[in-house]
């Protein structure tokens, strides 16, 4: 990212930033997306075999899906459903859909998608076009649901629910669409959704619309190469570690880990997001310390002498909104067998 594409997305979150100079472009951006969406709306996609859930977000940036698909999966295999999950593999090279193996490289799969095939380990399958990555996954697996790591704006991809994140500490920034604000779609576009969760804070409405807050709790402590050997989270009260980061938001895993108890004076080291890293980005004395999703391309490096540990986290979805999503996924689970087996 370039020194004016770092001020133009900090610009966002601020009353009065520069990216107000891109103010002109406003209504070709608004254009683009109705149009869009009323293309989908005109002539939707054929549905699968399966009913798909989108978890996504109408903001630029990381929002905390990942926790949140991992927690769906939990919950969908403790009701006997067999799910999989279908990602875009940002960062990839992939011209045809790839199922992504406990084994496979980030460079070659994309750091999310290999994070939550090691975590979950049900199948995941990763294609720009979702839709051929979800029938990939079919062709391979026989599935009740199928989880799509964002892709609310991917319309080409039917979905049966839509559920929307949003970053608790940025929100939605100025509300305003790219290149004036981070929105890729305007802000009424979360009246549409199934379900809207609130990550890492506590509000019960964003921009007018009632939101479920869901935390991310840390867990534990989890040495990069080899997750069995864990340390308790109370190894970093009053501690300096290294700090790395290269995700969409690091300043929540910032702010978590100074909860935590790591001194305020613990160097950091971050990057942009989906990051590639090499071996002199690690730093090589004292403990480190990372996001899971940065840890799946560290343990690669030539760097197995150094403390490498990853803190992990997992969404905790309130009770009532998980009873009302399980609720929601049989109807259409159920649903969309009726249909099948009609036809």
């Amino acid at each position: 990212m370039s020194w004016i594409e770092r001020q133009i997305s900090a610009s966002w979150y601020r009353p009065f930033g520069c990216s107000w100079l891109l103010y002109p472009l406003l209504p070709l951006a608004r254009w683009l997306i109705a149009r869009k969406r009323q293309a989908f709306l005109r002539h939707p996609p054929a549905v699968l075999k399966v009913p798909v859930v989108v978890v996504g977000n109408i903001t630029v940036g990381g929002t905390g899906k990942s926790p949140l698909v991992l927690a769906l999966v939990e919950l969908c295999q403790q009701q006997g459903w067999r799910v999989g999950i279908i990602s875009r593999g940002y960062g990839s090279n992939v011209t045809q859909p790839v199922l992504v193996r406990h084994d496979s490289l980030a460079s070659d799969v994309g750091d999310e998608p290999l994070m939550l095939a090691q975590r979950s380990g049900v199948p995941v399958c990763v294609h720009p076009q979702r839709r051929l990555a979800a029938e990939a996954l079919l062709q391979h697996h026989s599935l009740d649901l199928i989880l799509s790591d964002d892709g609310l704006q991917h319309y080409a991809l039917p979905r049966d629910l839509e559920i929307a994140m949003i970053d608790g500490h940025r929100g939605v920034g100025n509300g305003q669409l790219l290149p004036v604000g981070p929105l890729r779609e305007p802000v009424s576009r979360l009246q549409r959704v199934d379900f809207r969760f609130l990550i890492g804070a506590r509000d019960t409405s964003v921009a007018g619309f009632p939101v479920t807050a869901v935390p991310l709790l840390p867990v534990v402590l989890r040495n990069v190469f080899n997750p069995k050997q864990t340390l308790p989270l109370s190894e970093l009260q009053g501690k300096s570690w290294q700090i790395l980061a290269g995700i969409g938001n690091p300043q929540r895993f910032l702010q978590t880990l100074q909860e935590l108890g790591l001194t305020a004076d613990s160097p950091k080291h971050l990057f942009p997001d989906h990051h590639v890293f090499a071996t002199e980005d690690i730093p090589s004395d004292g403990k480190v310390v990372m996001t899971e999703k940065d840890a799946v391309k560290c343990r690669v490096l030539p760097t197995q002498n150094r403390e490498l540990w990853y803190l992990e986290v997992k969404a905790q979805l309130p009770t009532a909104v998980t009873n009302a999503l399980l609720e929601t996924i049989n109807s259409i689970i159920e649903m969309r067998k009726h249909e099948q087996s009609a036809t």
